[in-house]
């Protein structure tokens, strides 16, 4: 019975840490090309990349209900997860307001879409279930984390034409590189 137990713990500890790494993920719809009338598949790519990130990165701070990191690695995921959240937002509001702009659109080849969730999995399960240093682990992850979120919100920024979300994704760009300087600090003084 114990054991038992203890495997419907370790079953919600996983789960809790997939929806906090992995988020639930729509798979991107294949479209052939001229299908899509009016979408930008290159700004739809890009958002959609950009959306799928930060949808998983607003759950990070759910690992706190797992581990117990140092304090100030905990105060950078809450911070992580903040940042995450209200671009998420943003993001869905700018698809919204611009029928060029849907948020299924990742055209990932299945090659790529297979390695990253192998790399989600493999992340989980050094979380979760190896004698590593959590916050040794965490930190490296949050710097690729967001290392990718800002070079492609600066892409972005390149190929989309409306000012006001060239704006907001410039903004997003300072936000996380700041939250990728500070997670480096971190891993340095560690």
């Amino acid at each position: 019975m114990n054991s038992h137990m203890n495997h419907g713990v370790w079953r919600i500890a996983t789960l809790l840490l997939a929806m906090a790494l992995g988020g639930c993920r729509a798979r991107p719809t294949v479209v052939e090309p001229g299908e899509a009338a009016g979408i930008d598949e290159g700004l739809s790519n890009g958002y959609s990349l950009l959306h799928e990130l930060v949808s998983k990165q607003k759950n990070l701070d759910k690992l706190l209900w797992l581990k117990s990191p140092p304090p100030e690695l905990a105060e950078l995921i809450r911070e992580a997860a903040k940042v995450s959240a209200d671009a998420e937002s943003s993001i869905a509001k700018f698809a919204g307001e611009d029928s060029a702009i849907a948020l299924d659109r990742q055209d990932l080849p299945p090659v790529e879409r297979g390695v990253r969730e192998a790399i989600e999995a493999t992340t989980t399960r050094r979380l979760l279930f190896t004698s590593e240093d959590f916050a040794v682990v965490l930190a490296l992850k949050q710097i690729e984390a967001t290392e990718y979120g800002l070079h492609l919100a600066k892409v972005i920024a390149e190929a989309d034409k409306n000012d006001a979300r060239r704006t907001w994704l410039a903004q997003f760009e300072k936000s996380y590189t700041n939250l990728r300087d500070r997670f480096t600090a971190f891993l340095a003084g560690n």
